[in-house]
């Protein structure tokens, strides 16, 4: 199993055998587990971090594969050993809202479990003028989940890089903080984000 780790970039002259072993760190296994998973043997795999054999192209091609370290990285010693991942803000934000939506049918919000039955069945109801105060409420609920998805891709593109996993939780943290704090500065957002609707609204 791939451990979550970013490495620096790397200097083209820098060898296979010092990647390799680089490589075998990262991934927290030994060269014995290595050929294991790869249909190699141990000899190969010795002969590889002393820098007595070379790598094949199809295996260099198969531990790309497998482990998802970048080729450039494998073969040239050329930008960081794994391409963060790229993150569907879109398909996150669709993830947001449902498990929102499904929270709020746990706690017995009837207006909740509504829409999410014309969710299921697709006859969901969308003309602004027919919607009641309480689909108006729900809805106004939802709409904070999606400015916290954005602003979630952001943290995750922008930190996801860093090897540092404690540094990255930390400055993390800081940035949800301020992000917060932010919306609480002005008192228009802070009515937006935070308030409830009072008895006579329910």
């Amino acid at each position: 199993m791939y451990m979550n780790q970013s490495l620096s970039t790397q200097d083209s002259r820098t060898g296979f055998q010092e990647r390799f072993a680089e490589l075998l760190s990262a991934l927290g296994i030994s060269q014995n587990e290595l050929a294991r998973q790869l249909g190699s043997t141990s000899a190969f795999m010795s002969n590889l971090a002393r820098g007595k054999s070379k790598p094949s192209l199809d295996l260099l091609e198969k531990i790309g594969r497998q482990y998802n370290v970048s080729m450039d990285w494998l073969i040239l010693g050329k930008g960081e050993m794994r391409e963060a991942p790229e993150i569907d803000g879109e398909f996150l934000q669709t993830i947001a809202l449902r498990m929102e939506l499904a929270r709020l049918i746990a706690i017995g919000d009837a207006e909740a479990n509504e829409l999410s039955n014309e969710l299921l069945g697709k006859n969901l109801r969308i003309e602004p003028s027919i919607q009641s105060k309480n689909r108006y409420q729900l809805l106004h609920k939802l709409s904070s989940k999606v400015n916290e998805c954005q602003f979630s891709c952001e943290l995750y593109r922008k930190y996801l890089p860093s090897s540092d996993h404690d540094e990255r939780n930390r400055r993390v943290l800081i940035q949800a903080i301020e992000h917060q704090q932010a919306k609480l500065e002005d008192p228009l957002t802070a009515l937006l984000f935070y308030s409830e609707p009072s008895d006579h609204q329910k």
